[in-house]
């Protein structure tokens, strides 16, 4: 009877594997149907041919057919909407918007990067709304005298929203619709509110950094920001001499904050909540509070968002007593994340955090199974 039961579990684990894999593979088959066009055909076929093979699951079938159409209508959408935001920029304007956020650039020359969510330009002195507001990724030589969350007008500046392929496909995935270089004192503060839950997030992650680096060395200083923070640009003189170091090792992975570093921050975490006389739910929702506060003080990345996400997934079912598997909680967010965003599958970043993990998890759990039948 236990080799019985083991077997049906092994089964109904690979079944279930999969649906999964079939599921996600679908959707990111229309996401390429769009992209591609002559990939449309292929995936017709595909979907077709596996159609016919799941005919006995016509449930499975449905799935699959569901998932290319929504793969395919959502990446048409996505960059219809940009191209039609796109038509209604000037070249050349004075723009009314909101900061969204101020962080350092990669750019020797401007050293500032703005975000700024545009809602209005001006015609002959007067304001006149946009059909749709926009988003505006604006660089400045200095740190500008504004705030996040502020209300500032951009005094006649040229508007670039033509670029390359491959860097026009990363301003769709960031929702980037046109990018300006600030020239001196072009930036006017119209208001600042009370209070932004953006600025406070910026200015309690930005005084945490500058605590940091007057207690520690610009080494430690620089691992601190770029492993457990996911911010390389704020020490990058400091990040540069020691990715060098990292690399003559061949382990300049390891600067690259990954699922690994959120996985020691709640392994840290749960030993300090041990000791805590406390309920189950009590210890599980301060872990997700602390967790949470750590993610909104961070830098976002791909692998970040996936292993928090996981972690928030794993957590909640286990607190309402359901079911998880690692495999299929990561081919579940991966489908979200592309119907989300679905240029994401195009970027390496991507493609690599959730294609290892899934790979890892799959290997781990064969690996799991052969012990224990071993044992």
């Amino acid at each position: 009877m236990q080799k019985q039961s083991s077997s049906n579990l092994k089964r109904s684990f690979f079944e279930h594997l999969i649906i999964s894999i079939l599921s996600t593979i679908s959707l990111i088959g229309g996401i390429l149907s769009a992209f591609y066009h002559y990939w449309a055909p292929i995936g017709g076929i595909i979907i077709f041919a596996t159609i016919l093979f799941l005919s006995q699951k016509k449930g499975l079938a449905l799935c699959i057919i569901i998932l290319f159409s929504l793969g395919y209508i959502r990446l048409q959408q996505m960059v219809f909407m940009h191209n039609k935001i796109i038509e209604q920029i000037q070249k050349r304007a004075t723009l009314l918007g909101n900061v969204l956020s101020i962080e350092k650039a990669q750019h020797k020359q401007y050293q500032y990067s703005i975000l700024i969510k545009v809602s209005d330009h001006f015609q002959n002195n007067q304001k006149v709304p946009y059909n749709t507001a926009w988003t505006l990724q604006c660089y400045s030589k200095s740190h500008p005298k504004i705030e996040v969350g502020d209300t500032i007008q951009i005094t006649d500046i040229n508007l670039n929203t033509k670029a390359k392929d491959s860097f026009s496909s990363f301003l769709i995935k960031e929702g980037v619709h046109a990018t300006a270089f600030l020239p001196f004192n072009s930036i006017t503060l119209i208001a600042r509110p009370a209070f932004s839950p953006l600025r406070s997030i910026h200015q309690t992650r930005s005084n945490l950094i500058e605590n940091i680096k007057k207690k520690c060395s610009k080494s430690t200083l620089a691992l601190i920001s770029s492993i457990f923070f996911g911010n390389r640009l704020y020490v990058k003189e400091e990040y540069s001499e020691l990715k060098e170091l990292f690399c003559n090792w061949g382990i300049v992975h390891f600067l690259a904050r990954s699922g690994l570093h959120m996985v020691i921050f709640i392994l840290f975490l749960q030993f300090v909540l041990q000791w805590i006389p406390a309920a189950f739910l009590i210890k599980q929702s301060i872990l997700i509070a602390l967790s949470l506060a750590y993610a909104l003080l961070s830098w976002q990345s791909v692998s970040f968002s996936r292993a928090f996400c996981s972690f928030l997934w794993y957590k909640i079912s286990n607190m309402c007593g359901l079911q998880t598997d690692v495999v299929h909680i990561i081919m579940a967010l991966s489908c979200i994340f592309l119907l989300c965003n679905p240029m994401l599958i195009f970027f390496l970043d991507f493609q690599l955090s959730f294609g290892l993990t899934t790979i890892l998890a799959i290997t781990n759990h064969c690996l799991l199974k052969q012990n224990r039948r071993l044992s």
